[in-house]
């Protein structure tokens, strides 16, 4: 594609075609990514998480919308990498290590004009900005708030988290809850949901493996039908969280 890439706009909701993103997946996934024109950016290792979390995109990154990103202290290259786009820090780096809590200063969710978070987890200083930006905080006790919540548009959300979709629900944006436990992880009993998806057009969704796996599928399929959303399995291996596809650079229509 010869068409001009623009930043997305709205963290975690392309309009478009994605042009590039941010994560870390599998041959077959990367390969059906690049046929369908999308680049993808992948961090480097964190040194202070566990081995199994270390590439995960939506614990070391977070894309505050347009050009504005956040990366923990040890994503300099990423950074750089980013900055070749015109994308800029307006913070300092926060330190990731693990264990929890340490390893989620940096989960959090930005849909629209809500940022679905755990208030005592999240890094201070961005809190501080995100109140400053009016955005609406919808406080939650799960600190891996991204890794729990599958973006499906503004106001529609999948999670295994029920206290996470009760606030959602009061909050005024339509949440799923699906079962536990169908999503892998290496070296955890299961991943989540948000860790395996990502947003790679304004109406498509995608899942790291295939979706027809999981054992609520036929449930989440409605669901995105109902959203005007279409699934897309990346692959026919088992659906993994990888630290989710975050979308960052579109095209142009």
């Amino acid at each position: 594609m010869n068409q001009k890439l623009t930043p997305v706009k709205r963290a975690n909701l392309p309009c478009n075609k994605v042009g590039l993103a941010i994560g870390s997946c599998s041959a077959k996934a990367y390969k059906s990514l690049k046929e369908r024109g999308i680049e993808l950016l992948e961090p480097l290792a964190e040194p202070g998480l566990e081995r199994a979390l270390s590439r995960h995109s939506d614990l070391v990154f977070l894309h505050l919308g347009d050009k504005n990103i956040v990366v923990s202290e040890h994503q300099a290259t990423l950074a750089e990498k980013l900055g070749e786009y015109g994308f800029t820090e307006p913070h300092s780096r926060p330190l990731i290590n693990s264990p929890y809590p340490q390893d989620v200063p940096l989960n959090l969710v930005l849909l629209g004009e809500n940022v679905i978070c755990n208030t005592k987890t999240a890094w201070p200083s961005l809190l501080e900005h995100l109140y400053s930006e009016n955005f609406n905080i919808i406080d939650v006790k799960q600190g891996y708030t991204k890794c729990s919540v599958c973006v499906v548009n503004e106001s529609a959300v999948i999670t295994e988290d029920r206290t996470i979709a009760l606030a959602c629900n009061k909050a005024g944006i339509d949440a799923l809850l699906i079962s536990k436990g169908t999503i892998k992880l290496k070296g955890h009993e299961y991943g989540f949901i948000g860790g395996c998806s990502g947003l790679v057009a304004g109406d498509c969704l995608a899942f790291h493996g295939k979706l027809e796996e999981h054992k609520d599928s036929q449930v989440i399929y409605d669901f995105l039908d109902s959203h005007k959303i279409q699934a897309l399995s990346l692959s026919d291996e088992s659906l993994t969280d990888i630290g989710g596809i975050l979308p960052i650079l579109e095209y142009e229509p």
